[in-house]
Order: structure tokens, then sequence, then C-alpha cells
């Protein structure tokens, strides 16, 4: 609830509603684009929700998102074929190693502060942009990608 409630703080200042679809696991994400569709929405994002930590909810959201931008939190769901990802970089947020002494030292990780990460990672899908979206990737873009 934690990223609906941040979700939801910074949609307004950029002209954004968010319309939330609670779903259990994969299975669900069909009957949440459907609903989704069907208020049309424009973009959709599948929650950085660990129980879909799996690229199944990437797959699932583009199989039935088709024809709408979708956004997600793990890199690998950009491959999985959502048009974009945006997500910190795993080895700068949970490798911190002060926390794991603390832990190893008797600290409950509940009292620990949430640590941010520093570094982000974003991606994005060609294919998806093409097949999708029938939308084309400029070279300049294509190249700063690659670098």
């Amino acid at each position: 609830m934690a990223e609906l409630s941040a979700l939801r703080s910074v949609a307004g200042h950029f002209g954004f509603e968010i319309i939330h679809h609670p779903i259990q696991g994969p299975d669900d994400i069909a009957g949440a684009v459907a609903a989704s569709k069907a208020v049309g929405v424009e973009a959709l994002y599948v929650s950085g929700e660990p129980l879909l930590l799996q690229q199944h909810g990437a797959r699932a959201a583009v199989r039935h998102g088709v024809g709408k931008a979708t956004v997600g939190t793990y890199p690998e769901w950009g491959r999985a074929g959502l048009l974009m990802s945006y997500s910190p970089i795993c080895s700068t947020t949970f490798a911190a190693p002060a926390s794991s002494a603390k832990i190893l030292g008797g600290e409950k990780p509940g009292d620990l502060p949430i640590e941010q990460g520093e570094q982000v990672r974003s991606g994005g899908n060609v294919k998806t942009a093409k097949t999708s979206l029938a939308l084309a990737c400029p070279p300049t873009l294509l190249t700063l990608a690659m670098t």
C-alpha cells in the first residue's frame, strides 16, 4: 500500500489519476486490465508487489494490455515485454553491508531505516513499442540506449 500511496501523491502533480485494481497474483491481471480498459485508461502500471516478481506479471499485462503503454518496476519485465521499466539497481539498495552487519549483530530488520537506492535503471522494449503501440523509436534514442 505504500507504493500506491506514493503513486497517488505524485499523480496529481503530473495530471494523472490512479485507478487501482487489487490483484492477488498473475491470474488476476487479465481482469484488472479489462476493468482498466473499460474505464478508458491510457497506460498500465504493474506494481512492484513481490508476488508479481516473476515475469508472469509482465507477460500477462502485455498480453492483455495490447494498445496500452505498460510500465513496471523490474528490469526483467522490460525483457518480458513491458514497454518500459524503472527501478533501483538492487546491488546499491539491498547489498548494504552496514545493515547486514546490524542484523547479524541482533537488530531486528523492522527496526532498521528503509534505505533508498541511489542509482536507478530504466529500460524500454523496442519490439513492444512497435507491435503493441505502433511507435517508432528514433535512431538517436536507440544510440543512447546502447551506450
